[in-house]
């Protein structure tokens, strides 16, 4: 196995856990360009790549070149996001067969050990999503981002370019999909913003 995570501590960690669960690790890279060395020199069955690699290609980036590389090699991608889309960015979808796990559902292992095994097998196109997130499109899900953020509704209208009654339309209709009660507009924004602070694997403070 190959594991290419950016952040040292991180990475050292990752090495400890998947050799106990009694995988051999035969690289480690930090960067996209290092992993795409390190899968030359060590030709792995599976590849676990974190999501967030710091500035430039992600770990979805990383995980098509390297399938460009080895066709046959099983991905696991790894993330603190509970969906790969709360990052913000207009990600490319998960290569075909890929696995992606939350780093907030491994209150055990066996989650991460079968994932892996997964992969080595072939995979099946897989993601540990919170439920709540599978039927929100690109758009339902930067608009859930930004009113997280802050921004007032005028504010987002004129970020994605759109009229301010049209922002309010479709915040009400995210609403609804999210099953949150659209009433009380300072409650359901509030409510929001949790749901966006859970996907995005971050703890939920109660007020």
């Amino acid at each position: 196995m190959l594991i290419v995570e950016d952040d040292a501590f991180t990475r050292a960690a990752l090495v400890t856990v998947v050799t106990s669960l009694g995988h051999e690790v035969v690289g480690q890279a930090a960067t996209v360009i290092a992993a795409m060395d390190a899968a030359r020199a060590t030709t792995p069955d599976v590849v676990l790549i974190d999501l967030d690699l710091g500035a430039g290609p992600t770990g979805i980036d990383a995980a098509y070149g390297l399938r460009g590389l080895l066709s046959d090699v099983g991905i696991v991608v790894l993330s603190s996001y509970a969906d790969a889309r709360v990052m913000g960015r207009r990600a490319r979808p998960m290569p075909p067969g890929a696995l992606f796990i939350s780093k907030r559902d491994l209150s055990d292992l066996a989650p991460l050990d079968h994932a892996i095994q997964s992969a080595a097998s072939g995979g099946v196109s897989s993601s540990e999503v919170a439920a709540r997130a599978d039927d929100l499109t690109d758009g339902q899900l930067e608009l859930l981002r930004l009113v997280a953020s802050g921004l007032s509704n005028d504010e987002i209208a004129r970020r994605l370019w759109l009229t301010e009654p049209s922002v309010r339309r479709s915040i009400t209709r995210l609403l609804r999909k999210l099953d949150i009660e659209p009433s009380d507009a300072r409650n359901a924004r509030v409510q929001l913003v949790r749901v966006y602070t859970q996907l995005a694997g971050q703890p939920v403070h109660d007020e």
